[in-house]
């Protein structure tokens, strides 16, 4: 499962990077980690559920 959740916090990290190159505007609320730890646990919960999701479809 940690493979899993790995694999998606990192995934939504890079698409994060390449929106805020692509939205220049935006890019200082998404670069790298977030100083928010409301944030961070959000990212985080987000990636644990698409972790779960994508390991009972394999």
């Amino acid at each position: 499962m940690q493979e899993y959740y790995q694999r998606q916090l990192y995934n939504l990290r890079v698409l994060a990077k390449e929106f805020a190159q692509k939205h220049p505007t935006a890019a200082p609320m998404l670069s790298g980690e977030s100083a928010d730890p409301d944030v961070e646990r959000l990212l985080e919960g987000v990636a644990f559920l698409t972790a779960l999701i994508r390991k009972k479809n394999r």
